[in-house]
């Protein structure tokens, strides 16, 4: 498809809207960075497909399970009616699924999050209760660099006026961190406790008993049947789960008492990352633990590198006004007319129904790179990036992050060794 030429993608045949291949050459001439990620999310999900095939058990079975839960989530959210669930777009990618709105790499971002977490996490003896909340702030850990670069170099763009997604820092809306931190922990907890209640470890001793018999067999594969159920039954599950935790911590604060997205996000914040201290502290989940850092740990410890790396070396040294991107927007109309659509708790939310070309607040794009702006009504449009207000800023609140995930994953990883050269030396005393 000649992205230069078309005003919107063929939807006359299905496998034409299925799938999309854009010119590659085209979209490195404009939009080069936004290339460089995709290939890190493409590298990524294939360093934790070869720890997943080398470690055996369910661990393939959860990559997977990862994967069609996130193709639930993102096909719900084009899905669903317009006025309620279409409040993003991407930017063109080489494959692009859905009628250009869902890119190869977003695919596997979710494998990319949620193994990388499982992963560091399983070197713990969380219980059944606490190890999601210790996987969604690993996932979250990773998704900041990611949700802050990625929105300033338009690798995507928000709704102006959306009021779910209307509160920001660096023009990422605090809600696709409460996203991230509830849909994660969700799907883990369905995929290892579905398991557990009908499969091998689902017997009738309770405690103690139980728990430790979990975390002795979770990635043990067990009766087809019952895997099969639980992985299709948890790809859906984990969506509804994480919609529950927005609809008892976030529609009601922010829809019915007006506090804050951000409040809500750091009161969820706050409550995971007690779970998981007291999981530590008095759990036991850092007793015992697995000792052992394998060859094939090297992959992810290696994906983890190339993925904080890049986003860092982006904001170093990328111009982000050079950028420009190709696609689906935000539609172009008249700047009063406005729609509402009922929020979960039953408030009814307004937005405009239009991007407003002479009053929008989006800064991380605008149209100084084209000869004019989009005509009125227009969906597939070409936008430009801006330049940093404050590059320093930028490579301060992205390295932050990076550092934070050195000191995570390496007393992870590296910690474990210590461990056993410590035990080795006992043993020859």
């Amino acid at each position: 498809m000649d992205i230069t030429d078309k005003s919107k993608p063929d939807m006359d045949e299905f496998w034409n809207w299925l799938v999309q291949i854009n010119n590659i050459h085209e979209l490195w001439d404009r939009h080069p960075t936004y290339l460089l990620v995709q290939a890190a999310y493409l590298f990524g999900a294939l360093m934790t497909l070869l720890h997943a095939h080398f470690s055996k058990g369910r661990w393939m079975l959860f990559w997977c399970g990862t994967l069609c839960h996130g193709l639930v989530i993102e096909a719900l959210c084009f899905f669903l009616p317009e006025d309620v669930a279409d409040n993003y777009w991407h930017s063109q990618t080489p494959v692009i699924f859905l009628g250009g709105r869902l890119p190869l790499h977003i695919v596997v971002l979710y494998p990319c999050f949620y193994y990388q977490a499982t992963a560091a996490v399983n070197k713990f003896r969380f219980s059944i209760l606490a190890e999601p909340f210790a996987v969604a702030l690993l996932v979250l850990l990773q998704d900041i660099p990611y949700d802050i670069v990625g929105v300033k170099f338009i690798n995507w763009t928000w709704h102006d006026t959306d009021p779910n997604i209307f509160d920001r820092t660096y023009w990422v809306p605090w809600n696709s961190y409460f996203f991230h931190l509830t849909f994660s922990a969700s799907y883990t907890f369905w995929f290892h406790w579905l398991r557990l209640r009908m499969g091998r470890s689902g017997d009738r001793r309770r405690g103690k008993e139980v728990s430790k018999k979990w975390r002795d067999t979770k990635w043990e594969l067990g009766r087809v049947s019952t895997e099969i159920m639980s992985f299709l039954l948890s790809s859906l599950l984990g969506v509804v789960g994480g919609t529950v935790w927005f609809m008892i911590i976030y529609h009601p604060l922010h829809d019915i008492l007006g506090v804050p997205t951000e409040v809500c996000f750091f009161a969820l914040l706050a409550m995971f990352c007690l779970i998981v201290l007291r999981a530590l502290v008095f759990g036991g989940a850092n007793e015992n633990l697995c000792r052992v850092v394998r060859t094939r740990d090297f992959l992810l410890l290696i994906h983890l590198i190339v993925h904080y790396s890049i986003f860092l070396l982006l904001t170093i040294f990328a111009h982000p006004e050079n950028e420009i991107a190709i696609g689906y927007h935000e539609q172009v109309g008249p700047c009063n007319e406005t729609v509402q659509f009922p929020s979960v708790v039953g408030k009814l939310l307004t937005k405009q129904k239009y991007l407003c070309l002479t009053d929008y607040d989006e800064k991380y794009f605008d149209f100084h790179c084209t000869p004019s702006p989009p005509l009125s009504y227009t969906k597939w449009y070409q936008i430009c990036g801006t330049p940093f207000p404050n590059r320093a800023e930028y490579i301060v609140i992205v390295a932050i992050p990076a550092v934070m995930a050195l000191f995570v994953f390496g007393s992870i990883y590296s910690g474990q060794k210590t461990e056993r050269r410590k035990q080795v030396k006992v043993k020859g005393k």
